[in-house]
């Protein structure tokens, strides 16, 4: 036996820690990328750098596609979207709006990870059982939508009579 030891190299031996909230400005409540992980069952292989990435172009998205709600609430005198008066009740101690926002970035997040996230070494038989056991990215951005209009008011499908 020898005298030997190893020691790992000086340095930082793992990225800084990522700061938990993610916030788009000061209307929309921030989203935690542990909650966010645990709501969408994010397995641990998908770094925390690449979900809060995935949540903030959801952030984005979904901000963009409510620039014009958001505008008429700021106009209206609502500086949060927890100011947002709402003809529905609380669901679980929380505002529906916030629920639905949620639910917006989170779809929106998830369909970009699904987008990235099967590998190209999957089996047939693999992802045709990935298939029938999750949602599609089609899934997601449909979830997301809905949450989307349902918070702008509108509804969910347009029909025309040709």
């Amino acid at each position: 036996m020898t005298g030997f030891v190893s020691l790992p190299p000086v340095g930082p031996s793992s990225p800084p820690a990522l700061e938990d909230s993610i916030a788009l400005g000061t209307f929309w409540p921030s989203l935690s990328i542990a909650a966010a992980r645990a709501a969408m069952r994010i397995p641990t292989d998908i770094t925390d750098q690449r979900l809060a990435d995935a949540l903030k172009a959801a952030m984005l998205e979904a901000g963009q596609d409510l620039a014009v709600w958001e505008g008429l609430q700021l106009v209206n005198g609502f500086e949060t979207l927890a100011e947002v008066p709402d003809r529905n009740p609380d669901i679980g101690g929380e505002k529906r709006l916030a629920v639905l926002w949620r639910r917006a970035v989170h779809s929106l997040a998830m369909a970009d990870l699904s987008e990235l996230q099967r590998a190209a070494d999957t089996t047939a038989a693999g992802g045709k059982r990935a298939e029938q056991s999750e949602l599609t990215v089609e899934d997601h951005r449909r979830n997301a939508r809905f949450a989307i209009r349902d918070i702008m008011g509108v509804a969910r499908a347009t029909v025309e009579l040709i």
